[in-house]
C-alpha cells in the first residue's frame, strides 16, 4: 500500500490487492487509518471469496463515510479543537505523527488520564509538541490527579498547569490557543467524553 498526497487534513491511499486496485481517503484521520482501512480492504476481499461479493464501490465508500467519536474528532474549526482518545503509548505515538503533519501552532494540550496508564511514557511521546500542558481530570476513581500526573513527568514542569476542574481546563485552553492555534484534549476517552457531554449540553 501506498500513500498518495496529502491534502489539507486527509491523505488518499493506493492498494493492490491480486488484480484489484483501491484508491481510497479514509474519513478517519491519521495515516494509520489507511493501514487499518487497507487491513479491512483485504478481509473484504477474502471474504468475497466464500460469501456473496463485496461490492468494490461499497468498500471504498464505507470507508471514506466511517466515523468514529473521539478518534482524531475536529470539534470546531476556530477556534480549532480536536479530540483523540489516545490512551496508549502507540495510540499517543500515532497521534504524534498527525499532529506533527497537520496541526496548527500554537498547540495546547489538555491531558487527564487513567492512572494505571504508562503516564511517562506517554507523557514523553506527547508533552515535547505543546506549547502548554494543562493538566485536569475527569469523573472516575481510576483517574490519575494531576499532581501524579506532574510527578511522573518533571522534565515538563516549565509548560504544566495544573487545573483539575475540567470546565476551568478547557476554557484556558481556549485563551491559550487563541484564533490561529489549536486545542487538544487527548489521553482517554472518559475524558473526551465527558469533554463532548458539555459541547452537546451547550
Amino acid at each position: 500500500m501506498l500513500p498518495g498526497k496529502k491534502r489539507q487534513r486527509w491523505i488518499f491511499f493506493h492498494l493492490r490487492v491480486n488484480e484489484e486496485k483501491y484508491h481510497f481517503s479514509p474519513s478517519l484521520r491519521g495515516e494509520h487509518q489507511g493501514k487499518n482501512a487497507a487491513v479491512a480492504i483485504v478481509a473484504a476481499e477474502q471474504l468475497s471469496k466464500n460469501w456473496k461479493k463485496l461490492e468494490k464501490r461499497k468498500i471504498v465508500e464505507g470507508i471514506e463515510k466511517a466515523e468514529w467519536d473521539g478518534r482524531l474528532e475536529v470539534i470546531c474549526r476556530r477556534p480549532f479543537i480536536i479530540l483523540d482518545g489516545a490512551h496508549n503509548c502507540e495510540g499517543v505515538q500515532a497521534l504524534k505523527k498527525y499532529i506533527k503533519d497537520f496541526l496548527p501552532t500554537p498547540l495546547i494540550l489538555v491531558f487527564a488520564v487513567m492512572r494505571d496508564k504508562e503516564i511517562a511514557r506517554m507523557a514523553d511521546i506527547l508533552f515535547p509538541l505543546a506549547e502548554k500542558i494543562i493538566l485536569a481530570r475527569f469523573s472516575s476513581s481510576r483517574a490519575a490527579s494531576p499532581e501524579e500526573i506532574m510527578s511522573k513527568a518533571p522534565k515538563f514542569k516549565e509548560r504544566i498547569v495544573v487545573v483539575p476542574k475540567l470546565e476551568e481546563a478547557l476554557g484556558l485552553g481556549l485563551r491559550s490557543a487563541g484564533s490561529d492555534g489549536c486545542l487538544l484534549a487527548a489521553g482517554s476517552l472518559y475524558l473526551i467524553g465527558e469533554i463532548k457531554k458539555r459541547a452537546q449540553a451547550e
